[in-house]
């Protein structure tokens, strides 16, 4: 498996734990939502770390995922 939600989907069913996908349908919902969320970011910052011109591009990145690192800080601020 190389797909990161089809592993963490594996590992979840695997342990026998699957409440963590959420205990009804608005929690799983939820869960979908975040993991949807993370995925824009990373896919937004892949390949800063290592880009020769970290410094110049750092900034734009970052202000193009402020709105999503906002949101999962909210929904997990409650928690």
């Amino acid at each position: 498996m190389t797909e990161s939600s089809a592993i963490q989907n594996y590992i979840i069913n695997k342990s026998g734990k699957t409440e963590l996908h959420g205990k009804n349908a608005v929690d799983r919902a939820e869960v979908n939502r975040l993991v949807s969320v993370y995925n824009d970011i990373f896919k937004d910052l892949r390949g800063l770390a290592w880009n020769k011109d970290y410094e110049a591009i750092k900034g734009e990145k970052l202000e193009k995922v402020k709105g999503k690192l906002d949101q999962v800080q909210h929904y997990l601020g409650h928690r």
